[in-house]
């Protein structure tokens, strides 16, 4: 029997989030190529007077697109670095990275990987039977609700004690349209906290540059565990019934 595809996502996104304290006044389009980071032409694009959502720079919140995939978002204790597609994954990854390394004395004090993925569904019924996967409503649910229990959000939690020590969350849950098609989303965080003083008192490593190693050693585990978490749910859905 060939092996059951896991089906394309509909919608997904990638993200870098650093938990630390920034300045959002220097993310600008401008400073992204001062610094190498940018390609003029994607300067020029962001900052056209014919782009509806131009750059937003103010000192509490900056809000920059890199190119078409990229899109940066500050504040003041959090720098968020997304991209739309998987077509600029590896964009992604050496542009969190790339922004530590040209500010190394910025305090970081969590780091997290995510992907979220929407998936169609066959149809209302399979859509159904997500949720009577993950959480069965024959023993408890059925018994003390009426009508047809479903689930509204499911949150599994794990522990990676690593080096470095892991905390990874899956969300899954039903995309709500007003309309068919049905849709479920698979979300993934891929989550560290950064030492203030490290363990190892002869690294000179400072907190950026454990976070920037955690992105690039983290990065190819972090993504493939959603990977794997939606191939492993569509295999049980769509298996053959005995």
């Amino acid at each position: 029997m060939a092996e059951l595809q896991t089906p394309s996502p509909v919608k997904q996104t990638l993200s870098v989030v650093f938990v630390g304290s920034f300045n959002p006044r220097i993310f600008h389009p401008t400073w992204f190529v001062r610094e190498g980071l940018a390609f003029p032409e994607e300067e020029a694009a962001s900052l056209s007077e014919t782009k509806s959502d131009g750059p937003l720079i103010t000192p509490d919140l900056s809000r920059c697109d890199i190119g078409p995939e990229i899109s940066i978002e500050c504040l003041t204790d959090r720098l968020l670095i997304s991209a739309a597609t998987t077509l600029g994954e590896e964009r992604l990854r050496s542009l969190a990275t790339a922004v530590l390394a040209k500010l190394p004395h910025t305090p970081i004090t969590a780091v997290g990987i995510n992907r979220s993925q929407v998936f169609d569904t066959r149809n209302e019924d399979e859509w159904h039977r997500v949720g009577d996967l993950l959480v069965p409503k024959d023993k408890i649910w059925s018994e003390v609700m009426e009508g047809r229990p479903g689930l509204s959000i499911l949150r599994v939690q794990e522990i990676r004690p690593g080096p470095p020590k892991v905390r990874v969350w899956a969300t899954v849950a039903p995309v709500r349209e007003p309309q068919p098609p049905y849709r479920i989303s698979i979300d993934t965080n891929w989550h560290t906290d950064i030492p203030q003083n490290p363990p190892d008192q002869a690294s000179q490593a400072s907190q950026a540059e454990l976070a920037s190693d955690f992105v690039a050693t983290q990065w190819d585990v972090a993504l493939d565990f959603g990977r794997n978490l939606s191939k492993k749910l569509f295999e049980n859905l769509r298996k053959p019934q005995q």
